[in-house]
């Protein structure tokens, strides 16, 4: 099936995230409502929390056909904008993001700009930059994730899956901590008890729901956490007759 990378950009005052939820509003949700497919099969490069805004992020996505850009965005609300779509078979908005980049404005002024006020934070006190620059001279050192975690395996019961743990810059050496877990459609995931190496049996409690994997990278200076993208569902195995039925008794001559 055809892959199509597509550029975003939104303003995500009124979003509760990108993750698809339940009654609520969120970038994956309107967006897939204007392409004509399920939330599921987005795979955004970076998810965006609510209040959070994008200028140009990258989101991969499976389907026979795209409509195009014009059309797409006649379907969308007027603050997501899809920028461009084109074919990359092979492409994992996720797995392939090599960088990231976020910026934080500050508005140095006296009295607030409403025309601003979504984008900037009003500040109106002197600004002490000696102190920004050793704020982020630690958190320079700290563990950045540049590619998320990968899963690989057999999603059935009984299969073992195994992980990496993603790419990560910062300050070495650098340790990691896993927490495999189990997820629901809407992307409510929640922790498997005694699931913390790199590899995980799937057993019958996982049946029917997806799994992520969460990694936790942890340096002398700080730690961070990454979660993969969740797999599809997990495949029931279906009991197996080792023995022919058996019949006793004496039959009627």
């Amino acid at each position: 099936m055809p892959t199509y990378r597509l550029t975003v950009a939104y303003d995500g005052t009124d979003f509760h995230g990108w993750a698809p939820q339940p009654r609520v509003r969120t970038v994956a949700g309107d967006l897939a409502a204007a392409l004509a497919v399920d939330p599921g099969a987005l795979t955004v490069a970076g998810r965006t929390d609510a209040g959070v805004h994008a200028e140009a992020n990258v989101v991969s996505l499976e389907t026979p056909r795209l409509a195009r850009v014009r059309a797409v965005n006649r379907r969308l609300p007027g603050d997501i904008a899809l920028l461009d779509a084109e074919r990359a078979d092979g492409f994992d908005a996720r797995a392939d993001a090599r960088s990231r980049s976020y910026v934080y404005r500050l508005l140095l002024a006296e009295r607030p700009d409403p025309f601003r006020a979504r984008y900037e934070l009003h500040h109106p006190h002197p600004l002490d930059e000696a102190a920004l620059y050793e704020c982020a001279a630690v958190v320079v050192g700290q563990p950045t994730n540049t590619s998320l975690p990968i899963i690989s395996g057999t999603l059935k019961e009984g299969r073992t899956l195994t992980s990496a743990p993603g790419t990560w810059s910062g300050t070495q050496p650098i340790s990691y901590a896993y927490q495999w877990n189990s997820c629901e459609d809407d992307g409510d995931c929640g922790a498997i008890p005694g699931a913390t190496s790199m590899t995980y049996t799937l057993t019958s409690a996982e049946a029917g729901l997806r799994v992520s994997l969460s990694v936790t990278a942890s340096n002398s200076i700080g730690s961070q956490t990454a979660t993969s993208a969740m797999t599809e569902s997990v495949q029931a195995v279906s009991p197996d007759n080792t023995d022919a039925p058996t019949i006793a008794g004496t039959a009627p001559r």
